[in-house]
């Protein structure tokens, strides 16, 4: 849920239940800060898992920097896709290798160098 927002244009610095995330806003009209849209976050481009910081706790992920954003593997496919629960939203994040190991329940931070934000129109 996009709590509120602070930028122009279509960079945007949203504040949302997991914290503040920066993204690109992909909807049709632009949003007002204080409006509370639900929306999508999506990762467009894939990562290589060595991008992606894996720690052993969610605790443990409590230090990471501020401008990354932190989940929990929820699945992981053989076709490379790794989905992440971040909050209470599941996001796709696709990956150029394949870690080794059970990756299921691991706490992992994200660069959202490239995350959209869509508007789900609920």
């Amino acid at each position: 849920m996009l709590a509120s927002i602070d930028g122009q244009g279509s960079d945007l610095r949203i504040q949302t239940d997991i914290g503040p995330i920066l993204g690109v806003w992909r909807g049709d009209s632009p949003v007002n800060s204080g409006e509370s849209v639900d929306v999508e976050l999506e990762f467009p481009n894939s990562r290589a898992w060595g991008d992606i910081a894996s720690h052993a706790s969610a605790e443990a992920a409590r230090n990471v920097p501020s401008d990354l954003i932190v989940g929990t593997v929820i699945e992981f496919f053989d076709d490379g896709i790794l989905m992440v629960k971040i909050g209470g939203s599941i996001v796709q994040v696709e990956l150029d290798d394949s870690p080794s190991g059970d990756l299921v329940g691991a706490t992992v931070a994200i660069a959202p160098d490239d995350l959209e934000i869509y508007p789900t129109g609920l």
